[in-house]
């Protein structure tokens, strides 16, 4: 639901995830979302971008 959002910050003093990359959960249900914006995520995530 709502796409694994827990909420909306301004912008952080540390530099957000990149856009246009896949993030994937470690723990529990295990979910691969595509982040079409910046975004940031606490701990226990994977994130794939690809090669070409």
């Amino acid at each position: 639901m709502n796409n694994g959002i827990k909420g909306y910050v301004n912008e952080l003093n540390i530099k957000p995830n990149p856009k246009n990359i896949i993030s994937v959960s470690q723990i529990g249900t295990i979910v691969a979302q595509i982040r079409k914006q910046e975004w940031y995520a606490s701990q226990n995530i994977f994130s794939l971008k690809a090669k070409k």
